[in-house]
């Protein structure tokens, strides 16, 4: 809060200041909550991206048996993977 606000509430000058002051310094370790929620959202997408990317990991460990259909899953996860 704002000098002026505290001394709106009531409060005198003197303390109005110190209270500012106080007010500012507990602000400081807070982020924007759109900043936030875009780092939530992005996080989110990343998380699934790993999960997509292990999916494929599995799918390629089940498949190695055939060296030919490995090899054409390789290219087209690459090409996904690319998108």
């Amino acid at each position: 809060m704002k000098k002026e606000e505290f001394v709106a509430l009531g409060i005198s000058e003197e303390l109005a200041v110190k209270a500012e002051k106080a007010s500012q310094e507990e602000l400081k370790g807070y982020v924007e909550k759109s900043k936030h929620d875009e780092i939530v959202g992005e996080n989110k997408t990343l998380k699934q991206s790993i999960s997509d990317r292990d999916k494929q990991l599995d799918t390629l460990k089940a498949a190695s048996g055939d060296n030919e259909e490995l090899k054409k899953q390789i290219e087209t996860m690459k090409q996904q993977n690319a998108e």
